[in-house]
């Protein structure tokens, strides 16, 4: 620490810090009737009113040695306040990944996928900003904290804010998210089972079905389905994700749509597509379609017969079986996401020649006329009006092409790989180069040099 200089008397004397949190006491050689009450006057004479330490002075002068000096006095830092809190009576994560036995297998049976909450249950409480603690130097100065900062509301849907700026409540029964700063309550509707008897849903939220699922049922929704009973030959559609905690044997009819994840236990003679991943212990004689990842996990995880899809690749344990089952894989990058963006440059080449053709005439107006009279022309501003719209066009559209482009390049290191035997039977093909293989075991599959390799896992 740094000390002004002190004062004192003959035997003593008292400095104080140059940021006044702290005093000291050096005494010197001491007289026998030496008292504390001297050095109490001299610390009042230099202001040092606060944070004194009447046992240290005392100690000071029974024990300690000559001219080493020794803390008498302290002051305290201000404390600043808490920053702002929430504090949530709901699980705000949902672990949304199948366990792995021990024996290998995968259990889809207890998966947990979202949270529920109740109508008018306590959601959120906000414990707001602290004003912190004064603090005070020796000399008696205070010192003021800082006010914590305040957390930004929370936005969404589905609960009231009370009137004390704190509490969230829910406004109905339903399905519950946090994402970052938004809170996000959705309808949840559930249902023994869905047969013909029952008839078909069609709803704006998240569908639970505890039971199984017919043939030539229909259920639509724009949240999460979960179905923990068996699936027949039914039309089910997600806005969201879908959740089999069992699996489905379709016959070859229906179709099983997501547009972000599906999760099932098992696919037979089923038509499954997904904008996203894919997860199943197995899939037998399946139409699966994913423009993410497909996996097939778990000790299990096999891949017999049928045409899978998988634009962002395809890992499984075995594919294909000893009988040589015809099971066909496509992956990488298809046909269509590449057609998509060829079909968007065109588009954008298009509109950018309109563009310029616009923005001559645009500029020929302005070297012939006053912008006085150019702004009672209607051609003129429809020209005007043209070219904003079609630079906006092109904005939306150039961004929409760089996240296919982005999907592209991803889906162009997409591979399949093989934990246990690759049969013979399989057909691969991958940006239109077909291969079959012999039956090999622990392999991985991958276009290199716009050629079909095969690689040791």
């Amino acid at each position: 620490h740094q000390e002004s200089a002190g004062t004192g008397v003959d035997w003593f004397m008292v400095t104080i810090s140059d940021d006044e949190m702290e005093a000291y006491l050096t005494c010197h050689k001491r007289p026998k009737n030496a008292n504390a009450d001297v050095i109490m006057e001299e610390l009042k004479r230099q202001g040092v009113t606060k944070g004194i330490d009447k046992d240290a002075i005392e100690q000071t002068l029974k024990q300690v040695a000559e001219n080493k000096p020794m803390k008498i006095a302290s002051g305290r830092p201000a404390e600043d306040g808490k920053d702002g809190w929430y504090e949530y009576f709901f699980r705000t994560e949902v672990v949304r990944t199948p366990k792995h036995l021990e024996d290998g297998r995968v259990d889809y049976q207890n998966i947990e996928w979202f949270e529920t909450v109740k109508e008018n249950q306590k959601l959120v409480y906000y414990h707001k900003a602290g004003n912190g603690t004064f603090g005070y130097t020796v000399t008696g100065l205070l010192l003021k904290p800082h006010k914590g900062k305040e957390l930004p509301m929370l936005r969404g849907s589905g609960y009231i804010l009370e009137d004390d700026g704190q509490t969230y409540r829910s406004m109905m029964n339903g399905r519950i998210e946090l994402r970052e700063n938004q809170l996000i309550i959705s309808r949840l509707f559930e249902f023994d089972e869905i047969t013909m008897a029952t008839g078909n849903v069609d709803v704006d939220g998240n569908v639970h079905i505890k039971g199984h699922v017919g043939s030539k049922t229909v259920i639509r929704a724009t949240g999460d389905i979960v179905i923990d009973g068996f699936v027949e030959s039914a039309v089910i559609e997600s806005g969201g994700n879908i959740v089999l905690r069992n699996g489905v044997n379709a016959s070859n009819q229906g179709l099983i749509y997501a547009k972000e994840k599906i999760v099932g236990r098992f696919f037979e003679t089923a038509i499954v597509k997904c904008d996203g991943d894919i997860h199943a212990d197995y899939s037998m004689d399946s139409q699966i379609y994913a423009k993410g990842k497909i996996v097939f996990s778990g000790s299990k995880g096999l891949l017999i017969g049928g045409r899978v899809e998988a634009q962002k690749g395809l890992s499984a344990y075995n594919i294909g079986n000893s009988a040589g089952a015809l099971t066909a894989i496509l992956f990488g990058t298809s046909r269509e996401t590449r057609k998509l963006a060829k079909e968007q440059q065109e588009h954008m080449a298009d509109i950018r020649r309109e563009i310029e053709i616009f923005t001559k005439s645009y500029e020929d107006f302005q070297k012939k006329y006053s912008p006085e009279v150019l702004n009672g022309m209607e051609l003129y501003l429809k020209l005007e009006n043209a070219i904003y719209t079609k630079e906006n066009e092109f904005k939306q559209l150039r961004k929409e092409h760089d996240l296919l482009k982005k999907e592209i390049k991803e889906s162009d290191l997409a591979d399949v790989r093989v934990r246990g035997y690759l049969y013979e039977g399989v057909l691969f093909e991958s940006s239109g180069q077909k291969w079959k293989p012999k039956t090999v075991y622990g392999v991985r599959v991958k276009k290199k040099d716009n050629r079909i390799t095969i690689l040791k896992y």
